[in-house]
């Protein structure tokens, strides 16, 4: 187990922590970013333009009613609930979708992901071994040894949200530790995944 701990770590000291793999990482995240504004903007678009026929159906609904075009059955109370329950999810999605455009734009600059990545090195190294085990949880999901190589993978949103914290006091340990949930996020369709070999 010493001997893996010490591969682990070495891998995301070489591969992950060095500056220049820290902004490439940086770079990938702030274009993800970009394009999921983009798709909340064109996603806000849908859903008014979804609301507007939903209204729509529902307004006709009224007129025809008014105007003794239909009477108010069972069928007429079906269509009317399925409009509205119609134009609901668009003003439930165009909000979701207005949540995601304001999200604040990354915060981290290079200047502090160079000091993260030199300061999370000498602290994986030399720090004392509750703080290391603590990190590694963080930053790695996954070990998996195979016959010729061992391959970590962990979660780039992680370690961004990590490097926005900065480093932590000595012998802190890192809130964002998920022990309550073994197997990963609880919005795993959001995760970005790195693999390590």
């Amino acid at each position: 187990m010493p001997k893996l701990d010490a591969v682990v770590t070495d891998a995301l000291l070489e591969q992950v922590m060095t500056p220049e793999r820290m902004t490439k990482l940086l770079k990938e995240v702030h274009a993800d970013t970009v394009s999921e504004k983009k798709t909340s903007a064109t996603d806000q678009a849908e859903m008014v333009r979804k609301q507007r026929e939903a209204q729509a159906k529902i307004d006709t609904l009224y007129d025809a009613l008014e105007n003794k075009v239909v009477e108010m059955d069972g069928d007429f109370t079906r269509r009317l609930n399925l409009a509205k329950a119609e134009r609901d999810e668009a003003i439930r999605l165009k909000a979701q979708a207005e949540r995601r455009s304001a999200l604040p734009q990354s915060v981290i600059t290079p200047k502090k992901l160079q000091a993260f990545s030199k300061g999370m090195a000498d602290m994986l190294r030399n720090g004392d071994i509750q703080f290391r085990k603590a990190y590694l949880r963080l930053f790695v999901d996954r070990v998996d040894v195979l016959e010729n190589e061992v391959r970590v993978t962990g979660s780039t949103d992680a370690l961004m949200a990590a490097v926005a914290g900065g480093l932590p006091t000595k012998g802190g340990v890192p809130t964002l530790v998920q022990e309550w949930r073994p197997h990963g996020d609880s919005n795993p369709g959001c995760r970005r995944e790195r693999a390590v070999s």
